[in-house]
């Protein structure tokens, strides 16, 4: 969790939110009261930590909503696309033309795992570049 947050802070500092190591901790700390379930909840209170103008408040959401996604605040898919197909033998056949950890991350998209998705697509990001990034447009 601490990694997650301190690339969750690194990604508001990119996005021209200021956040001084103090600041950092005192988020920390309302973090570990409200806890994560509750994703509105989470939200206003690491904004009422964190933001502190008008600008920078809406800089904040916009960054939380999109670093967030990624980690699974969303409703779960519906599995209507696979319906009536027999996972384990779409596994199987899968297993017989693509590597270990395709099918792994094909049957997490299944399964509807996307906690595990999430850790799959982290270190690609970060390979890519992505935290240093300001904009969509870069």
């Amino acid at each position: 969790m601490e990694v997650t947050f301190s690339r969750f802070v690194q990604a508001l500092r990119n996005a021209d939110v200021r956040v001084s190591p103090a600041e950092t901790l005192d988020a920390f700390d309302v973090v570990s009261q409200v806890g994560i379930e509750n994703k509105r909840l989470l939200r206003d209170a690491l904004g009422l930590a964190l933001a502190k103008t008008r600008e920078e408040k809406e800089r904040f959401e916009d960054a939380f909503d999109r670093f967030f996604l990624q980690l699974a605040f969303r409703e779960p898919a519906k599995p209507t696309f696979v319906r009536g197909v027999d996972r384990e033998a779409l596994v199987e056949e899968l297993g017989h033309h693509l590597s270990g950890g395709l099918v792994r991350a094909i049957e997490s998209v299944l399964a509807d795992e996307l906690d595990y998705l999430a850790f799959l697509v982290q270190p690609a990001a970060e390979d890519a570049g992505i935290s240093a990034m300001r904009t969509l447009r870069e």
